[in-house]
């Protein structure tokens, strides 16, 4: 079933199917499971094989798959063959035969499908029938008795009336005395009932002031012997915590302590930015924690909200947002009361929405239901907390994200910033998150370069002292310096830092990450302004040679930047390899949503036409350099000031060629766009 991105998740009944009578499918968890081995899908994974089992035997074509699975939003051909990829992977087709690629038409599911229900309990043969013998006894016992009256019927010629009223009086006795003794039952039961609720709750905290003491022991035992080495530095850290790993994986104590283990290591994973094995240890927690207190319960729900957490580190945006959203339905269902509670789900659902980027959530709506969750956070938040609580300043700092007023970005990001400051300190990690993003306020809603500046600087100071140098926090605050001095036109500095995080996220992530591409672009661009263009040249092609190699879906805006960054390039160096034919359909399909990033593509295009046909039309070229100048506001992601100053540079560079008249219309298209420049530019 395609759910919308902007759609509450809703509630749904299991429903098996058994394929080939090999493999069970629980379209509902969307767990594939055979001889007891666990294959979690992708959610759109998922929604693709229920298509092919809805549509068995019948030819599903990709543009249905489309409609229904990515709800008509335009995704490439290669989104749609790495869900059949995993498909084939999970069923073991390597010969494609149980679901068989149609040429040029689309996909077919060939195999035996039932659907699979868990056998139900049944009670034993044996006691039915024991129970139907004793009731046939009791009916014999009972058959004589009943029978006499009807035989002494005959024998009386008229009803007589009894000369004992006073029976139908104690009959009436009886009557009240059974129904006091069924309220007394009651009653008992009732208590019964609050005394094991009671007696269940005062277990559960048992357990978890247990949980709790083995997790701070072994925390402080880890620390200490990280501590008590020659270096203490992050390989060492790294050496130290697989250690302890095997350590508890050896440990044959209570399962309560065993958690409380699993779960300082996972933080000590966690704070050390290891974010892969911090994922896999919360996983193992997320279990524990349903088989003892239960996939309704509290405990299992914050549990939840650090799954969340870890997930976004790990750029796994989809399947936080996917996680976030079940999360606040189970909360919501099972415990509305709890306003604390609904208010942290409704802020991780926000932060889930914020994270949700193209193709898998249209982005507009994905925005204004994040803003709406995060609202609805920060309203539960001040009934139940006093001004100055963190939570509160989580919320909003949050809220400023999806917000575009400058100055209440700013007020929100402030007010956050003292209440961190307050509470946590300077040396803080949310302290210098705030500030950083601050800081980014300043430089793109107010054109406040020095100001905003210092706030990165400061947060840059205090993540230095907090984390190592490879940290996946340092990678982010190298990359958000680079892409500062990228748009100011300082290119060596934002050189200097870009590569520093390319080489920090390659460490920790790999390649085949948003972020890592999002910096490559961020570096080609600066060497190309920078008059390096080779240099800029061999990095476009790498990082569109990683998108190929890992066979990823980055996020749409990153790949237009990529490319406009790309046909800059080749502009730059003077390949022209489109025909005119091309160029002018790479124009008119140059639309869609992000309108901004769509004008920036298309003006590239109309360039490379009126740079390799004199007698194209000058008047399309000014109409679209208009569009672009007019679309340059904090929304514009990826058209800084200095893509600004090239573009009008290069535009200049044309006016020998096509007069004087154009080269005055150009000047007078960047006076009217009133764009503040950076002092350096």
């Amino acid at each position: 079933m395609s759910v919308s991105a902007h759609k509450p998740l809703q509630q749904q009944n299991d429903t098996c199917y058994q394929i080939n009578n090999t493999w069970i499918y629980n379209s509902a968890t969307q767990v594939v499971t055979r001889e007891g081995q666990e294959t979690k899908l992708r959610a759109k994974t998922a929604e693709v094989l229920n298509l092919l089992i809805l549509s068995q035997g019948n030819v599903v074509t990709a543009q249905y798959f489309f409609d229904h699975v990515w709800s008509g939003k335009y995704v490439g051909e290669n989104v749609l063959k790495q869900s059949i990829k995993e498909l084939r992977n999970c069923f073991a087709d390597d010969t494609k035969t149980l679901i068989y690629t149609i040429t040029k038409q689309g996909y077919k599911l060939s195999a035996h499908i039932c659907q699979y229900q868990e056998e139900a309990y049944s009670p034993n043969p044996a006691d039915s029938e024991e129970q139907a013998t004793d009731v046939l006894a009791v009916d014999k016992k009972i058959a004589p008795e009943s029978a006499k009256p009807h035989s002494n019927q005959g024998l009386i010629p008229f009803h007589r009336q009894s000369p004992f009223p006073g029976k139908l009086n104690v009959c009436k006795s009886r009557r009240i005395a059974w129904l006091l003794v069924a309220i007394l039952i009651y009653a008992l039961f009732l208590l019964y009932s609050k005394f094991s609720q009671l007696q269940l709750q005062h277990q559960h905290q048992s357990l978890r002031l247990k949980s709790l003491s083995a997790e701070k022991l072994f925390f402080q035992d880890t620390v200490f012997r990280y501590y008590n080495t020659p270096q203490n530095n992050k390989t060492l850290l790294k050496s130290v915590l697989d250690k302890s790993r095997i350590q508890i994986a050896e440990f044959s104590g209570p399962a309560t302590t065993k958690q409380g283990m699993q779960q300082a290591l996972y933080e000590l994973y966690y704070l050390g930015g290891y974010y892969q094995e911090a994922r896999v240890l919360i996983g193992r927690i997320e279990q524990h924690t349903e088989q003892v207190y239960g996939k309704r319960s509290i405990e299992y729900i914050e549990t939840k909200f650090t799954t969340i957490d870890t997930l976004l580190k790990l750029h796994r945006r989809q399947e936080a947002y996917d996680v976030a959203r079940h999360t606040l339905e189970l909360t919501q269902n099972y415990h509305p009361d709890n306003k604390l509670l609904l208010a942290k789900a409704h802020l991780f659902t926000g932060r889930g929405y914020l994270y949700c980027m193209e193709p898998f959530c249209v982005r507009r709506e994905s925005m204004n239901d994040g803003e709406q969750h995060t609202r609805l956070a920060l309203a539960l938040y001040r009934e139940e907390l006093p001004a100055d609580a963190i939570e509160i300043a989580d919320a909003r700092y949050l809220l400023n994200w999806f917000l575009l007023d400058g100055e209440e970005k700013v007020t929100l990001v402030q007010d956050a910033i003292c209440i961190y400051q307050e509470k946590l300190g300077r040396l803080h990690e949310k302290t210098a998150a705030a500030m950083e993003e601050l800081g980014r306020i300043l430089i793109f809603f107010h054109q406040d370069w020095q100001r905003g500046e210092q706030y990165l600087l400061d947060s840059y100071q205090i993540r230095s002292k907090l984390f190592p140098k490879n940290h996946p926090k340092m990678a982010a605050t190298h990359g958000n310096l680079g892409e500062h001095y990228l748009m100011i036109g300082q290119y060596p500095k934002a050189i200097e830092h870009l590569q520093t995080a390319l080489e920090v996220s390659k460490l920790i992530n790999g390649e085949g990450n948003d972020s890592h591409l999002e910096y490559m672009m961020f570096l080609a661009r600066a060497r190309l302004y920078n008059q390096e263009t080779q240099a800029a040249k061999t990095i476009v092609a790498k990082a569109f040679d990683i998108i190929e190699t890992h066979k990823i879906t980055p996020a749409l805006l990153i790949v237009r930047a990529l490319e406009v960054t790309r046909l800059r390039v080749e502009q730059a160096l003077g390949n022209n390899i489109l025909s005119r034919d091309e160029l002018e359909s790479n124009i008119a399909s140059a639309t869609g949503s992000y309108r901004a990033s769509a004008s920036v593509l298309k003006h590239e295009y109309q360039t490379r036409l009126l740079g390799g046909y004199p007698d194209a039309e000058n008047h399309d070229y000014l109409m679209d350099l208009r569009q672009m100048l007019d679309n340059i506001n904090p929304k514009s992601r990826y058209l800084y000031r200095s893509d600004i100053h090239f573009l009008k540079k290069r535009a200049l560079g044309q006016c020998d060629r096509l007069g004087s008249e154009f080269c005055r219309q150009i000047e007078m298209e960047f006076q009217l766009a009133s764009i503040t420049m950076p002092p350096g530019l």
